[in-house]
């Protein structure tokens, strides 16, 4: 073989493996990409999501020790907590383990088995799995939603009473959460 194939040969494979290494490379990229308009902290609730007299404890910050794409707010009403939180990830196989995970820690409130209060009756017809937990701990009832949407968790914790946020305006401040999200699948 003479040495001008051998040059062209190599350029060829050489050329072949830059191909190869810049589609990889776009894949790689592209399921790395966040979808258009659906920033974590735009889905966030919001005061205008929340009963009358409620103040914002802190808005829009990223959960420290989480995923580079996480987010979260608390609130107060009549001194009693609401947090949300949203998380998003680039693969799916990574949500559902957040969810799980999640999941997990929300049964922590429910040691008892007790039954779901009756007047929760929530229904997702957009969230790919979504669970309710609710339960006494040590200072107050408390009800943690926990919800994914393709590659996003999002977790509602919230006290429930009649004096802050009953059951009704918690399964209100869920639909909102629910249409928020089907805006971004």
């Amino acid at each position: 073989m003479t040495k001008e194939r051998m040059k062209f040969k190599e350029m060829c494979c050489s050329l072949i493996l830059l191909i190869m290494l810049s589609t990889l490379t776009s894949c790689v990229e592209k399921k790395r990409e966040f979808p258009t308009g659906c920033d974590v902290k735009d889905l966030l609730l919001g005061l205008s999501d929340l009963p009358e007299g409620s103040y914002t404890s802190s808005s829009g910050e990223p959960i420290p020790d989480s995923t580079i794409n996480s987010a979260g707010s608390s609130f107060y009403i009549n001194s009693r907590l609401v947090s949300h939180a949203n998380y998003w990830y680039s693969l799916e196989k990574y949500s559902i383990r957040k969810y799980e995970k999640e999941i997990t820690a929300a049964k922590l409130i429910n040691a008892d088995n007790q039954p779901m209060p009756t007047e929760i009756t929530i229904n997702s017809l957009i969230a790919d799995d979504f669970e309710i937990e609710c339960g006494d701990d040590v200072l107050a009832f408390r009800c943690i939603y926990v919800g994914r949407y393709k590659n996003y968790v999002t977790v509602l914790n919230s006290e429930i009473a009649e004096d802050a946020l009953s059951f009704a305006a918690y399964q209100k401040i869920i639909k909102v959460l629910d249409e928020r999200m089907f805006s971004c699948e």
